[in-house]
């Protein structure tokens, strides 16, 4: 706003830039004291939404936020979001976790037998996944994940792996744990608590994860018996009992998806769910199916949900539905409006980088001319 041909300047109480017209009335005294002229000048809260520097121009130092800040993503706080072990940024996919197409949504985790030596039995290669502790601290559990093995498996193969019990060494110094894994021929099997009626007892056959093909895997756990149940493509839903005494445990200590002690899973694992309750027959079933159709069934009782939809980076979000705690994304870059970008699919991405570039290099202080 030019000041040259400014003649006068009124500052008073009223309307009257509104009506014209001064009108007259009131009472008591008004005092002014200290009346300044300022220049244009830089406000934070009138510049563009890509100032991120409060500089009133969009200019490199805010590119230079934006790049540092790239691809940052929403996340959730519930306490069990998985970690990938094996997938160091740039490697390469072909020997390490790889994100891929699923059988539920659009991403599952691949995950590759990488480099093992033959001379060590215990030694398959480093990739699975790492959960903070459940804390479940129960007897009353199920566990779900859709599976596609590759090849020959090492007999007691984790699928998931939990120790019980940490004597100072971490996951692998344990002689007490849980594990639902692959035994002899590729069969599921499972173990509780190192107790020998559970990791000794085998289901009934046609319990074998067929080779290079999807299958729905289950496990339900209540204080006097097990279920393992299996659904293969054109096949009706398979299970075996076994009838044993099962003690509540902790799942006290970080968990693993794809591992049980460095025997790791080779193949592709989707859909991961842990509940904290003993579904039945007809729940397991429904769950099967419903999943099976690309639903996303719900249930208040879901603990724990690992949907690999997540498509990149070292983390697998759990998305179990009420018991989350979202945080936006962490960065200032992040100006896309909640109407494009859905939770959990916010970036700093291009999305972002076109409102940048739209104010590039535009003064904005305030007055503006």
């Amino acid at each position: 706003m030019s000041l040259t041909n400014l003649d006068k300047v009124h500052l008073g109480f009223g309307n009257f830039w509104r009506t014209g017209q001064a009108e007259k009335g009131g009472s008591g005294t008004v005092y002014f004291d200290n009346i300044q002229v300022w220049p244009q000048r830089c406000i934070a809260a009138h510049a563009s939404i890509a100032d991120f520097t409060d500089d009133c121009i969009v200019d490199g130092y805010d590119l230079e936020t934006m790049m540092e800040d790239w691809l940052m993503r929403d996340y959730n706080t519930l306490g069990y979001m998985g970690t990938l072990k094996g997938f160091p940024p740039g490697g390469d996919p072909n020997y390490d976790l790889a994100w891929v197409s699923g059988k539920i949504g659009t991403g599952a985790l691949y995950f590759n037998l990488d480099d093992p030596d033959p001379n060590n039995p215990f030694d398959q290669g480093d990739d699975y996944v790492e959960i903070p502790p459940l804390n479940l601290n129960s007897n009353t559990v199920t566990f779900t994940v859709w599976a596609k093995r590759n090849g020959i498996q090492r007999d007691d193969g984790g699928l998931f792996f939990c120790s019980f019990r940490d004597d100072g060494d971490g996951v692998d110094a344990t002689e007490s744990g849980f594990v639902l894994g692959l035994g002899g021929d590729n069969w599921l099997n499972y173990n509780w608590n190192n107790e020998q009626g559970t990791y000794s007892w085998d289901p009934e056959p046609d319990f074998d994860l067929p080779d290079n093909q999807w299958a729905f895997c289950a496990l339900t756990i209540a204080p006097d018996q097990a279920r393992i149940f299996i659904k293969k493509d054109g096949e009706a839903m398979k299970y075996d009992t076994n009838i044993y005494t099962h003690v509540e445990q902790a799942f006290g200590i970080p968990s693993r998806i794809g591992d049980h002690k460095e025997r790791r899973f080779a193949g592709v694992l989707d859909d991961f769910r842990i509940y904290n309750k003993t579904l039945s027959y007809a729940e397991v079933e429904w769950l099967a199916y419903q999943s099976a159709q690309g639903t996303n069934p719900t249930d208040a009782n879901l603990y724990a949900h690992y949907e690999f939809e997540d498509g990149g980076g070292l983390t697998a979000l759990d998305s179990a539905g009420d018991a989350l705690n979202y945080w936006p994304v962490p960065s200032a870059a992040n100006i896309a409006g909640d109407d494009i970008e859905p939770e959990y699919h916010r970036f700093v991405n291009l999305i972002d980088f076109a409102a940048l570039a739209d104010d590039w290099l535009v003064d904005m202080p305030w007055p503006r001319p």
